[in-house]
Formats: structure tokens, C-alpha cells, sequence
């Protein structure tokens, strides 16, 4: 799967805005509107207020299209645009037909896993909200009352079936640090977890006479609620957030979780699509960053011994102005005091200093060795 990237400057990104509307322009780019607005806003470009597209094909009076202010100091000129992997990911799959994945009435040879669950549900405990809750770690992560539990069941049942039948594997994870097992899902390679869930409603409990009269003078005193068992089911991929995709789909008015098992896989599919162009995406910002260390790495090298150089050539003059000095001033003083007693030898150390002090006396050690160069990270 490509990505592909365009390059535009802000001036030219303005021209755009201003000629469609954001929705076409963006669907260009591979970009949701909202994406490309963040653009827009990143490098101060005025878009189109809303409903400014409806007004031009009424013919109506709109607002002007105003100046583009000159780029602030330190802000890009120009910006490098990716499609999105969420826009791919739909614009890869969404011609394909769903598939009609029929639910049957009654559960007949269940699959092991859904063998498992029942009989975890069986001896389970409820929760404070009245949500089954197992002893037994090896079942489906089925987070429904004793009303919904057959029912989730038959609708797992059929799911995991006509998963495995596609090479979807499914199975259940134990887990040290959750209070349910995961119920992983492997398509192509990627890997979700997966859950079917029923709506509790909560509703005020009606206090009462004596909680009332009890209460009556506690402002901090809140009536308790109640928690209701709705019985319809959701069936949710979880931990998953990539914009724009679907990860739940819940019984409603008209339709049944029964009658969404076959969008739910083309959810799956979505998903794991997605994923992949999301992992490829942290792999290229990966590659970029060492790559960038990298460049940044020898720059800081380059400039150490650079810097080293100086410091040494710096240190080299100094040393032999220095050395000059002396022997010109030992010259001066040798003039002048040569009937000093002791003063011979104190004039031959200076000078035998100063050789020592002049580097070049010693040409080998003028250039920069590695030895000297030292830690620049």
C-alpha cells in the first residue's frame, strides 16, 4: 500500500482553500477535512467560513476572500502532505460487499470456546451492576447479565465460526492485571481485542419516608441509583483508535447485533488495514529520527574536533608567544644583570622552560591526535 506525499506552499495551499470547498479538497490530499484544517491552522492560512460554498451555488452575497498574511518568522513556507492510513484504509475496502453473516435461532455445537463460556457464566457472580463475572479465566469476554448470556453466546458462537472460516484466528488470553480474560482476534496478521457488552441503565432510587426524613438536613446526602439490564448488546473492538474507523456496533431501534456480524468483520478488516499503515507509519518517523540522529550526531563529531582544533592551535600560539617572551626577556635581563650572583642558573632554567614551552620544537605533536579529541556526544 502507497502513501503518497505532496509538497505545497502556503501560498498556493491558500489559493486551494479558497477555490473548493474543504471536503473535495481534503479527499485530494487523502486527508479527512478536519486533517487538513489542522493544516490550514498550523501555518495561519484563513479558510472559508461555514457554509460559504452554499451561499456561491445560491448565488448569495458571501464574505471576501481576504489577504494571506506574510509567514510569521521561524514558521514553514511550505508543507509536505501524507494521505492518511485511515483514508486509505476506507478508500481500500469500502467497495467491497459486506457480507450477510446469518445468525441461526438456537445454538447448535458450539465451539469450544463458547462450551467454555457457558459454563463460566453458569457459576458466575454478578457485580454491582448485575454484569456476570466468572471465577474461571477461559472464557469469551462477554460482559452481559443472566438475561443476555444465551443470547451473546449464540452471537459469539456464529462470530467465531465464521471467523476461523475466513482464517481469522480467535483465541483467549489469560491476564494478570485485568479482571477478564482477552478475547484476541488475529486478521492479517494484526491483532485486537474484541468484547460483546450489554447497556446497563442506571435510575435514581426513590428514597424512602424515613431516608427522607433521615437526609433531610444533609446537603451532602445523594439518592442512590439503580441499575437496569437494558438487554441490548454491543459488540466493540477495544483499544483501538484510529480516526474515522468504527469500533462498535450496538443494537438500535430497528437493527440487532445479529445483523451487523457481517460489518463488524469488514470492521476487522478495516482495522487491521489501518493498522498496518500505522505501524508502517511509526516505522518511516523511526527511520526518520535515526536518521536525523544520525545526521546530527556527525555534525556535533565534525563540530567537537573542530572545536578541539582551535583550542589546541589556540593553546599552540599562546605557548610560543609566551616561549618569546621569555627568551626576550631573559635577553633584556642578561644584559643587565650578569654580575648577579645566582642568577646564571635561574636565566638557563627559564630558557630550557621556554624550548620546552615552544611548540615548535616539537612539529610531531602539532596536529590534532585522535587520542585528544575525547568524548562529544
Amino acid at each position: 500500500m502507497t502513501r503518497e506525499r505532496k509538497t505545497v506552499t502556503r501560498e498556493e495551499l491558500f489559493e486551494q482553500v479558497w477555490s473548493k470547498p474543504m471536503t473535495k479538497l481534503a479527499k485530494e490530499y487523502g486527508l479527512s477535512d478536519v486533517g487538513l484544517a489542522k493544516i490550514c491552522k498550523s501555518l495561519e492560512i484563513p479558510r472559508p467560513e461555514r457554509g460559504y460554498w452554499a451561499k456561491v451555488e445560491a448565488g448569495k452575497k458571501v464574505q471576501p476572500k481576504p489577504k494571506l498574511k506574510k509567514h510569521k518568522e521561524g514558521m514553514n513556507s511550505q508543507v509536505t502532505i501524507t494521505s492518511s492510513p485511515q483514508s486509505e484504509a476506507n478508500g481500500g475496502l469500502a467497495k467491497r460487499p459486506i457480507e450477510i453473516i446469518p445468525v441461526p435461532k438456537i445454538l447448535s455445537r458450539p465451539h469450544n470456546l463458547i462450551e467454555k463460556t457457558q459454563a463460566a457464566l453458569k457459576s458466575a457472580k454478578e457485580d454491582g451492576k448485575g454484569i456476570l463475572i466468572p471465577k474461571n479465566k477461559i472464557y469469551f469476554d462477554c460482559r452481559v447479565t443472566s438475561g443476555t448470556s444465551d443470547r451473546a453466546c449464540l452471537v459469539m458462537d456464529t462470530l467465531i465460526k465464521a471467523l476461523e472460516k475466513r482464517d481469522i484466528t480467535v483465541k483467549i488470553e489469560k491476564t494478570d492485571n485485568r479482571t477478564r480474560p482477552k478475547t484476541v482476534i488475529t486478521i492479517d496478521g494484526e491483532v485486537f481485542d474484541i468484547c460483546i457488552e450489554e447497556k446497563i441503565r442506571s435510575v435514581e432510587k426513590i428514597p424512602t419516608p424515613e431516608e427522607k426524613k433521615k437526609y433531610a438536613d444533609s446537603w451532602w446526602w445523594k439518592p442512590s441509583v439503580d441499575y437496569v439490564p437494558t438487554g441490548m448488546l454491543t459488540l466493540k473492538i477495544l483499544d483501538f483508535y484510529r480516526e474515522g474507523l468504527r469500533k462498535t456496533w450496538s443494537d438500535g431501534k430497528v437493527q440487532r447485533v445479529e445483523d451487523c456480524l457481517g460489518r463488524f468483520l469488514e470492521g476487522l478488516r478495516h482495522a487491521a488495514v489501518a493498522q498496518k499503515a500505522w505501524k508502517k507509519q511509526m516505522e518511516d518517523r523511526k527511520l526518520e529520527r535515526e536518521e536525523r540522529e544520525k545526521r546530527n550526531k556527525e555534525l556535533r563529531r565534525l563540530k567537537h574536533i573542530e572545536e578541539k582544533k582551535i583550542e589546541k592551535l589556540t593553546g599552540q600560539v599562546n605557548n610560543w608567544i609566551t616561549a618569546n617572551n621569555i627568551h626576550q626577556y631573559l635577553d633584556a635581563l642578561s644584559e643587565k644583570t650578569n654580575d648577579v650572583e645566582g642568577l646564571s642558573e635561574w636565566i638557563s632554567w627559564a630558557r630550557q622552560y621556554a624550548e620546552k614551552l615552544d611548540p615548535l620544537n616539537k612539529p610531531q605533536n602539532l596536529a590534532l591526535k585522535e587520542s585528544e579529541i575525547g568524548y562529544w556526544y
